[in-house]
């Protein structure tokens, strides 16, 4: 695409007799077409670029007694860079860059009467224009966007019946084991020959149980590779929280043995501490310190995350996100309680509390 947009700004410029340098032409349009390859990271810097440097080439020109333009030297450009606008930049980014669009192409307008030039292409492209390509740009959007949810959606509901799947399967194979086990113990003072084979069934039917939770768990990851072969994080991992570069900087504080904990709520508290400290990091204005702090307790452990960001008077749009309601499932679904919200004075405080046995007496 870029190379298609530079063939034809580099065509447009040799045979618009209203360049008035051809080599300074060419080059306003090998860079305008250049920082296309950037639209989809830096939308709004490629529309302030695309957009900004054909007008204050031509202004420059004209206060120099030239009555060229430069205009078409980003022709194409100033379509596409307008067009991924829409496609790929945030709300917030969308209205910084149609504002620049409105600003340059009254600008554009402004020069072309200067020049007299009617054949800039600039000078007929009007707001409803303008509009027509954002609504197009923006209907293609929402298709997409909304074909990825579609797909998303039907990977999470295939997954929860693979996980419903995963219950039943080991519930049978489990309520086996125990049902050879309690055999096992009645035969055992009555004929103590026949444990042997008990024990031999019992072994068969949990390795049975092994392999089908290893071939249902690995369809129910979402990450692939080698990914699976990484050992699980835990408690030992939320001290290194603590050595991430960054700012704001990060303190962690661990009180008591954790020995006991079983790895499931290891890992659990450690996701929350790292999703708290990243929102903390992303959220928390002008914040310079984060708190982490675990304590264990005679029967729960506790987890508290606080920033010494700006007081904040509301819960922020950002705290509603899926981050906070991923972590308020993760302790729900271990049995504990998530305390969130402003903190006595400044920033933002995340409270865990979970039984040390995560919900499974």
């Amino acid at each position: 695409m870029v190379a298609v947009v530079l063939g034809a700004q580099c065509l447009v410029v040799v045979l618009d007799d209203a360049v008035p340098v051809l080599v300074i032409g060419l080059l306003l349009a090998v860079v305008t077409a250049g920082v296309l390859r950037f639209r989809h990271l830096q939308p709004v810097a490629t529309v302030a670029v695309v957009f900004g440097i054909a007008p204050v080439a031509t202004g420059v020109a004209q206060l120099a007694g030239s009555d060229g333009s430069f205009m078409t030297s980003a022709a194409p450009a100033v379509f596409v860079a307008a067009w991924a606008l829409c496609r790929w930049a945030s709300g917030r980014e969308i209205v910084v860059g149609a504002t620049i669009i409105i600003v340059m192409s009254t600008g554009f307008a402004i020069l072309g009467q200067g020049s007299g030039d009617p054949s800039d292409p600039f000078f007929g492209v009007d707001v409803v224009f303008w509009l027509l390509l954002g609504t197009v740009a923006l209907v293609v959007r929402h298709r997409a966007n909304s074909r990825r949810r579609a797909v998303a959606d039907a990977r999470v509901a295939e997954r929860e019946q693979i996980a419903r799947e995963l219950h039943d399967t080991v519930a049978h194979h489990v309520s086996a084991i125990a049902i050879q086990a309690q055999a096992g113990q009645a035969v055992a003072d009555v004929d103590p020959l026949a444990v042997a084979g008990v024990l031999r069934t019992i072994e068969e039917s949990a390795s049975r149980t092994l392999a089908d939770m290893r071939r249902m768990v690995g369809i129910l990851r979402q990450t692939s590779g080698d990914a699976g072969l990484v050992p699980q994080a835990g408690i030992a991992d939320i001290e290194a929280l603590g050595n991430t570069s960054g700012q704001p900087s990060v303190g962690v504080e661990i009180r008591g043995s954790f020995d006991d904990v079983g790895s499931v709520v290891g890992a659990s508290l450690f996701r929350i501490a790292q999703e708290s400290v990243t929102n903390a990091r992303r959220h928390a204005a002008h914040a310079t310190h984060i708190s982490v702090q675990l304590e264990n307790r005679d029967d729960d452990v506790v987890l508290v995350v606080i920033d010494d960001g700006d007081p904040v008077g509301v819960v922020p749009a950002s705290a509603s996100g899926f981050g906070l309601v991923g972590i308020g499932e993760r302790v729900a679904t271990l049995g504990g309680t998530l305390e969130s919200g402003p903190g006595e004075v400044r920033g933002w405080v995340n409270r865990a509390t979970i039984p040390r046995t995560g919900g499974i007496l």
